[in-house]
């Protein structure tokens, strides 16, 4: 019997599985610790998509509830088996995973979700299947496994410096994230105090920043400056 190609749509299962936990359940949740502080997270992914046509095909997105230690973002990564190609015995189509509508491309850089807040209502961001025109391949089953990684990364750099003072001889290690201000500080440590609108150390003086000015709460903490006590 000849096999009759199919000219109009053809279904193409397409299968992720979660890395690392919990096997194929399609929501996963973890808790980390990082200075002190707790990162717990529930991550929810399709376990099982179908390509309706080629081009973009929606679904319900990557979505995370929990709660982010200071600092921390949740990234989530894919990688896949088929190097991004749907299989069925010898024949593929190439697809990219994508957080938007877009043309396939076979150069494409696999998408990556990043969460930088979390909460008890579920954050969803946007998840696709880009897939390349298929209209002349054999009818069958297509299917890739995508396997998804999570991890909680730095959202911020952390730095740090020491404050001495010249009378009392206390010492306060400052640690801050880029981006951070003195008001910031002030309300993490309290050996610094506001003196009208610049920030002081205890009863030491006032801090100054290269040996200058002295810092308003308002002012970024720099990483390149000397901050000093006067």
């Amino acid at each position: 019997m000849k096999q009759k190609r199919k000219t109009g749509r053809k279904l193409l299962g397409f299968l992720l599985t979660l890395a690392m936990v919990i096997g194929l359940m399609p929501a996963m949740g973890l808790t980390a610790y990082a200075g002190g502080s707790i990162t717990t997270y529930t991550i929810t992914i399709p376990s099982t998509l179908t390509v309706k046509n080629s081009g973009w095909n929606a679904t319900d997105g990557i979505s995370a509830t929990g709660t982010l230690a200071e600092g921390k973002k949740l990234t989530v990564t894919a990688s896949s088996t088929n190097s991004w190609a749907l299989k069925s015995g010898e024949n593929s189509v190439g697809y990219n995973l994508a957080t938007a509508t877009g043309t396939y491309s076979s150069s494409a850089t696999p998408a990556s979700w990043e969460f930088t807040a979390l909460s008890n209502t579920a954050m969803t961001q946007p998840m696709g299947i880009i897939v390349e025109d298929y209209s002349a391949k054999p009818a069958g089953t297509y299917t890739d496994t995508v396997t998804f990684t999570v991890s909680v990364e730095d959202a911020r750099q952390l730095y740090s410096f020491t404050l001495t003072g010249p009378y009392t001889g206390d010492t306060l290690v400052v640690e801050y994230y880029e981006g951070d201000t003195w008001n910031d500080m002030v309300a993490k440590y309290s050996k610094l105090k506001i003196i009208k609108n610049w920030i002081g150390f205890g009863s030491d003086g006032m801090i100054s920043k290269n040996g200058g000015d002295w810092v308003l709460t308002t002012d970024t903490v720099d990483p390149n400056a000397t901050y000093t006590i006067e």
